[in-house]
């Protein structure tokens, strides 16, 4: 398990930054995945922040890397939504070449 006891003095935001760097040189989740979490981390977003007492319990590990898993596909669906609500199929496709 990931512990975080030994750092009280951190805020939340630093222990969340701290965790994912660790889950990205573990090859858990990727470095775009990390990079978009230290994005929503840094904007305080809820459904990230929210992770931070599942990763402090103790035998909760999968739980909380599937629960980030969850966030990752969530923020990353609703990104795409925005940057192709206005494109067009034809567009989209010379894109993907």
């Amino acid at each position: 398990a990931i512990s975080m006891g030994a750092t009280p003095e951190l805020s939340a935001q630093a222990k969340m930054l701290v965790i994912i760097d660790y889950l990205s040189r573990d090859r858990i989740i990727t470095f775009n995945a990390q990079s978009l979490l230290k994005g929503l981390i840094l904007a305080e977003d809820p459904a990230v922040m929210s992770l931070l007492p599942i990763v402090e319990s103790q035998g909760t590990e999968t739980k909380f890397i599937d629960s980030i898993y969850s966030v990752i596909d969530a923020k990353a669906e609703k990104e795409f939504d925005e940057l192709f609500r206005e494109c067009s199929i034809e567009v989209a496709k010379q894109a993907s070449k």
